[in-house]
């Protein structure tokens, strides 16, 4: 029996935490990373691409020299007058202890939209590694006060 390892070095379940270094556009993040407790993902081989998935979305990345790349990006608002693109970039690289990089939210405008836009949020990134036994589900209590 032979273990090959993962072509891209980032295949297997992450928890997965966010710290915000730049708040331009206030609250806006639908994963949730950014939130007291880690966020359970899972990272996928698939030929030339790796495939992130994070609670019910499945994101497309890629893997170059060790770095990898991904985005989200949706329509986050849409009245009728004001559209707001969502647009969300994370960049990485593999280390001893995990996976560390940055991250970049954009909110950009099309139509009559409030002023705060085109607005950005900044931060950084850590994966460490899940392990299998406790890997199930991430139970976070929050401060109800």
């Amino acid at each position: 029996l032979r273990v090959v390892p993962d072509p891209s070095g980032f295949a297997g379940r992450w928890l997965a935490s966010e710290t915000r270094t730049q708040n331009g556009c206030g609250f806006v993040d639908p994963f949730c990373f950014t939130c007291p407790c880690p966020v359970l993902l899972e990272v996928v081989d698939a030929g030339d691409r790796v495939l992130i998935k994070i609670f019910d979305r499945t994101l497309i990345g890629r893997v170059n020299g060790g770095v990898i790349t991904f985005a989200d990006t949706r329509t986050s608002f849409d009245d009728g007058t004001c559209k707001v693109t969502y647009q969300r970039a994370w960049t990485g690289t593999r280390n001893e202890s995990g996976v560390s990089g940055e991250w970049i939210l954009t909110l950009s405008p099309a139509g009559v939209c409030d002023p705060m836009y085109p607005c950005e949020n900044r931060g950084t990134f850590t994966w460490t590694p899940c392990p299998a036994e406790t890997c199930g589900g991430v139970v976070c209590l929050m401060d109800q006060a």
